[in-house]
């Protein structure tokens, strides 16, 4: 066991480090432990691709953080975005697809006719913005979670393309990339476009009155 006198000369040591004396790198380090580790960000997910060049990647909330995956295809798209929701809640999303709308890019939603009376939902925000945002109302629920981009990127999974699907719940999302199937969602979506109705206008007053009950303790958004 150190004696106390050693223990002493020690300290009075580590007293006289001057923050000159440590590295660049060391001192990143230090301010990394100091602010909890929330100064580095978790590594992406792997992106896997097979022979024929099929390329995925997953995402698992909450232990890894999917929204920048999200935001990140959105802002490669080039031609067009189609999207089905049953929640779109998230700002971060909705002003990557407003950006991407303003460069032009074709940007369409088809929600579930919750998000009309959902006051955390961003569909009157994008409609505001000069999207296209129609009512997928004939199902009881439109409960698609998807994004296809350029008709060559699929996103999906159980994330919801909110908050809480980011930063509570624990949900899956995946990234596909050049395979036939995506043809098939695309095709889906077209149909489901076809029998979908347009977003009705926000009355704010009334809405706020009629649905502050049911969303008051709403965790989804």
């Amino acid at each position: 066991m150190m004696s106390r006198r050693r223990q002493a000369r020690c300290a009075s040591r580590l007293d006289r480090i001057s923050v000159k004396t440590l590295s660049v790198p060391s001192l990143c380090l230090l301010i990394g432990f100091a602010l909890g580790g929330h100064f580095f960000e978790p590594p992406p997910p792997p992106i896997y691709q097979s022979p024929e060049g099929t390329q995925i990647q997953t995402c698992f909330t909450p232990q890894q953080r999917c929204l920048p995956l999200i935001v990140a295809e959105i802002r490669k798209a080039k031609h067009e975005i189609l999207i089905q929701a049953y929640q779109l809640t998230s700002e971060p999303i909705a002003d990557a697809l407003i950006e991407a709308h303003r460069k032009g890019v074709v940007v369409k939603v088809l929600a579930d006719k919750s998000q009309e009376s959902n006051l955390h939902s961003q569909l009157q925000n994008l409609a505001q913005g000069g999207i296209e945002v129609l009512i997928d109302a004939k199902p009881q629920i439109a409960h698609h979670k998807i994004f296809i981009l350029d008709a060559q990127t699929l996103i999906g999974g159980s994330y919801n393309f909110s908050n809480a699907a980011e930063y509570t719940n624990a949900e899956n999302l995946f990234i596909l990339k050049n395979n036939p199937v995506i043809r098939e969602y695309w095709e889906n979506w077209m149909t489901r476009h076809d029998l979908s109705r347009p977003l009705k206008a926000k009355n704010d007053k009334k809405e706020k009155s009629r649905h502050k009950t049911n969303h008051k303790n709403n965790p989804e958004f």
